[in-house]
């Protein structure tokens, strides 16, 4: 007996750092799949209805994780989804959406549906054992990242949003970044990354961070920059008082 993992759409994420994070999704009670191309979201989805599908998603933009499930119940602007726990994080604030089913993925092993999500309806606000909960309307604010990744083949800009939540937030920070410099680097080739980050908030001057790291066909160097500034939000974000307001981060990359 184990318990239902929940179908997790992932756009924007080269295959190698899927198959790096996917241990660490599963671990959660996810089961990690291929996404839409592009930032993985459908500009039109379908309302929120029983049965129908709903998505809770933890970032979005250039890069798209977002959790597919079933509508339980609407009753005005009240919704329960899943019949299982997402995260069993409690009392949550996770954008809500609804979803288009791409594909269904067949296996004996565990079969799973590749899915889209929709523009955000409303916010996730309960995350209990036997369903979520959320209500319709506004989306929760989000964490919101963005920067540059310059190659020899020019310079590109990206920009995603995190959910805000007490424990997952600076790692999605972390598998953001590492996504968006992995999708433009050649890793199999020498090379060295420059790296320059800040964090910003309300109240406190920009946290700097400022990192070189080289080596030769070195698949995680993207993952160790996106870590690096990752472990200042999360000393941020993880105090006693809660997350500074206001907070945000950029990051610009070169690789050489």
């Amino acid at each position: 007996m184990a318990p239902i993992s929940a179908p997790m759409s992932i756009a924007g994420m080269p295959p190698y750092l899927r198959n790096h994070y996917s241990p660490w999704f599963r671990s959660m009670g996810f089961e990690p799949a291929g996404g839409g191309a592009g930032g993985g979201q459908t500009q039109q989805a379908p309302g929120l209805e029983p049965g129908g599908t709903i998505t809770a998603i933890l970032v979005r933009g250039d890069v798209s994780i977002a959790a597919t499930g079933t509508v339980t119940t609407v009753r005005g602007k009240e919704i329960t989804a899943f019949g299982h726990p997402f995260m069993g994080g409690g009392a949550v604030s996770i954008p809500m959406a609804g979803g288009t089913i791409l594909n269904t993925m067949a296996t004996q092993r565990r079969s799973f549906k590749m899915s889209a999500p929709g523009p955000v309806v409303g916010e996730l606000v309960q995350d209990r054992l036997p369903a979520i909960g959320g209500i319709l309307g506004e989306g929760p604010v989000m964490l919101p990242v963005q920067g540059t990744v310059k190659t020899p083949a020019g310079e590109d800009a990206f920009k995603f949003e995190v959910a805000r939540d007490p424990g997952l937030t600076p790692r999605l920070v972390a598998v953001g970044l590492s996504s968006v410099i992995g999708s433009r680097l050649d890793v199999g080739h020498r090379g060295m990354l420059r790296m320059k980050a800040s964090v910003h908030g309300d109240g406190f001057e920009p946290i700097e961070i400022s990192r070189v790291y080289g080596g030769e066909k070195n698949e995680m160097m993207p993952v160790y920059a996106a870590v690096d500034v990752a472990r200042i939000v999360a000393s941020l974000w993880r105090t006693p008082f809660g997350p500074a307001p206001g907070m945000r981060v950029e990051m610009n990359a070169e690789w050489i």
